[in-house]
């Protein structure tokens, strides 16, 4: 798999080098792009790292500007740019800037690409100057936007602290987002050392800028001066560096500038002093800085006022104190109580924490499950909706081996029955109960249907989605249009809204376009469904395939010799009702009533025909026995399958019976008359013809023995040529994978 890490701000740099080496260890290539624009220095980079990317980003001179704005709205963009040239499976981003959110989301509806978002600010409510708020509210709502309208392109989403996951749950998915604390690699050891307490020495350490505590920060060590000498070592740089330092010293504090120090000389200052102090302005939203996590590497207790996590580890771990406008005197006192034993006790306190959550070891334990997950991602998914379990276990099952054979996982959208254990046991599908009525036409419950798929497919994010039957069709297919994912259909039959040309007909061909418009591949299981979707402009040609149906398991479905029965078995297997051609094989069985043959009748009844078949089983040569879940078992009873259908996608009826080689008698119609050859494997009659059928019915009747064999033969060998399903199966196969930008094997 490639990766991409984008960053704009080389400070995160150590944070994109443990995720960076995290990806490598699983095997997959690296790639990281940096801003070509130091922050901190506010200078272009000149010592580039080897195997990095950097973007040419605009110079900029304060952090609160719009030229800082508009120089990370570029960065986004190229990095956009820089994205679609390289294609990478997953983009791991580190959110500031917003607009990169926004971008990457943009990117992510065009590409097939998996995106992890890792939040380390919140932009602009870390540094919203309470003053400005209410002025710049409109700019400020619209920045954070940004980043919020974009978090749920995100597959999975890092906060640097808990405090953000509750200031943006709303847009979250909770079972995608993980906070992982920043993280240090500790490059150097820093012994315990009794250090004397008759002087406090207090680090400050980081940026001096306008989100920082100047006033508070002066006024608590003002009052502990009271109590006790101290020394404040201030370590770093920035725009309010020189009013800090004044105010200091106006209150006779002794202050030692150090500049901005790094590596070890950083640590010897820090390892002379007791406390690190971190505190900011009260209307910023930070849970945790990095300053913090340095004074925890270094074993300083920390002087804080930050809510949030921070707050929180300090008061449950004994990790310094917690300091608010109110309590300022009350440490103070305790600080000048505190003697060494305690001190010590605190940097012990200090050392566990972040060896348990901001080391590296911590760092590679949390980032574990994040890695876990992306090894998901790349076993791309597809969601299967249907309106029957029924129509996959007998026509797809064999299908959708194949598609988890080929590492797809799979996610199967359709009311429960009995054969689910064989989708979810053996074949390891993610099964989804829906509620679909399939026949009905209730607004309210195909609305909620659609809410279903919309829900489905925003949590899941399926790759692609795969839809069979009428209803998952249109409204699956119209969700997947609406957010962008790619969709391929099975149309199965064209159903009685095509028969007659009214409103309904127009109604349902407006439905159809709408969701087949951006359909991937349609497949249709004969000619004229094809021809019908082409010239009413639902679908375009290359868009299209006909495929002969779902095609039979010729393996569980082999060929038997046909029964000695005493009398000839004739079978209408499918829905009692009356486009089935009902009415043409009962008249037929009235018809022969005194003939040698014997008629069975298998499948769900319309309450129409309830009455009627009762009245039929008078004669002692036709029985009724509803619904069978066995039918496949059934075949070897029959010698002749009728399905005087009137419109049929591709009867799987007529497949199975004649891969068992049973003789066929069908209405001569696309769907029925592909399984046939009219006179060697069966008959062929007039759709709607009483008299055509029976005709038929009668040329059954005449056959020996002899030649009932040979049309058994006859049809084996078409199923074997044309129909096989492992053809069919294939066809689907080809077209998921080059979808998917996979190759079949």
């Amino acid at each position: 798999m490639n990766v991409m890490i984008i960053s704009c701000f080389g400070y995160y740099e150590q944070r994109v080098r443990f995720v960076k080496e995290a990806f490598e260890q699983k095997g997959h290539h690296v790639e990281v792009v940096f801003s070509d624009f130091d922050h901190i220095n506010k200078a272009k980079i000149v010592d580039k790292r080897a195997g990095t990317t950097y973007l040419k980003s605009r110079p900029y001179y304060k952090n609160i500007s719009l030229s800082r704005i508009f120089s990370h709205f570029l960065f986004a963009r190229s990095a956009y740019h820089y994205a679609c040239k390289k294609q990478p499976d997953l983009i791991y981003a580190v959110i500031p800037p917003n607009t990169l959110g926004k971008y990457l989301k943009k990117y992510k509806k065009k590409n097939k690409v998996r995106l992890i978002f890792d939040i380390y600010d919140l932009w602009p409510e870390s540094f919203v100057n309470q003053k400005f708020a209410g002025i710049a509210r409109p700019f400020f709502l619209k920045w954070a936007s940004f980043r919020n309208q974009s978090l749920n392109a995100a597959d999975f989403v890092i906060t640097e602290c808990d405090l953000y996951r509750e200031i943006l749950a709303e847009f979250l998915d909770p079972e995608h987002t993980k906070t992982i604390y920043l993280t240090k690699g500790s490059e150097f050891e820093q012994p315990m050392i009794s250090k004397p307490m008759e002087t406090l020495h207090i680090c400050y350490l980081g940026s001096i800028n306008n989100i920082i505590s100047i006033d508070m920060i002066v006024r608590f060590l003002k009052t502990l001066q009271n109590y006790r000498p101290i020394v404040v070592g201030i370590i770093g740089k920035g725009e309010t560096k020189d009013d800090f330092i004044r105010k200091l010293k106006a209150q006779g504090i002794e202050t030692i500038y150090h500049g901005a120090l790094f590596g070890e000389d950083k640590w010897k200052i820090m390892n002379q002093c007791h406390f690190g102090i971190n505190m900011m302005i009260n209307t910023v939203r930070v849970g945790l800085t990095m300053k913090s996590v340095d004074y925890f590497e270094a074993g300083l207790p920390i002087l804080n006022n930050i809510k949030g996590d921070t707050w929180t580890y300090v008061d449950n771990f004994n990790l310094g104190f917690n300091v608010d406008e109110k309590n300022i005197e009350d440490v103070a006192r305790k600080l000048a109580k505190l003697d060494e034993r305690q001190f010590e006790e605190m940097q012990r306190n200090v050392r566990d924490v972040f060896a348990s959550k901001f080391s590296l070891t911590a760092f590679q334990r949390d980032f574990q499950s994040v890695l876990d997950y992306c090894e998901k991602l790349t076993h791309k998914n597809i969601l299967i909706l249907c309106n029957h379990e029924i129509v996959l276990y007998n026509f797809k099952k064999e299908l959708i081996q194949k598609i988890s054979e080929k590492g797809y996982q799979v996610h199967i959208s359709m009311p429960f029955n009995h054969s689910l254990p064989f989708f979810e046991d053996t074949l390891k599908c993610d099964c989804i109960e829906t509620r679909i009525d399939r026949r009905g036409i209730n607004p309210l419950k195909d609305f909620k249907l659609i809410l279903f798929y919309r829900k489905l497919i925003k949590e899941l994010k399926p790759d692609l989605v795969f839809t069979l039957t009428i209803k998952p069709t249109i409204y699956g297919g119209v969700v997947s249009r609406i957010y962008g994912v790619d969709y391929i259909t099975n149309i199965t039959g064209l159903g009685s809204a095509f028969q007659n040309d009214n409103w309904l007909r127009k109604f349902v061909v407006h439905m159809y376009r709408v969701a087949l418009k951006n359909v991937k591949k349609a497949f249709f299981e004969n000619g004229d469904n094809c021809r019908v979707f082409l010239e009413d402009k639902i679908v375009e040609v290359e868009n299209s395939c006909i495929v002969h149906g779902a095609g039979v398991n010729l393996q569980e479905f082999k060929f038997v010799n046909p029964c000695k029965n005493p009398k000839l078995v004739f079978a209408f297997i499918g829905r009692v009702m009356k486009e089935k051609g009902i009415d043409e094989f009962l008249y037929c069985v009235d018809k022969l009533r005194n003939e040698n043959a014997e008629f069975r009748v298998y499948g769900f009844c319309e309450e129409e025909y309830i009455a009627r078949l009762k009245e039929m089983e008078k004669n002692p040569n036709f029985h009724y026995f509803g619904f069978c879940n066995d039918i496949a078992n059934k075949y070897n009873e029959f010698d002749v399958i009728v399905l005087p259908s009137y419109h049929e996608g591709m009867s799987n009826v007529l497949l199975e019976g004649a891969s068992k080689g049973k003789i066929l008698i069908t209405s001569d119609i696309f769907g029925c008359k592909e399984a046939v050859i009219d006179g060697k494997s069966g008959f062929l009659a007039t759709k709607a013809d009483k008299e055509s059928l029976l005709e038929a019915c009668r040329k059954a009747l005449a056959l020996s023995y002899e030649e009932r064999v040979a049309f058994g033969l006859e049809a084996r060998k078409l199923m074997e040529k044309e129909f096989d399903r492992n053809i069919i199966n294939k066809q689907y196969m080809e077209a998921i994978d080059e979808i998917l930008g996979e190759k079949t094997l």
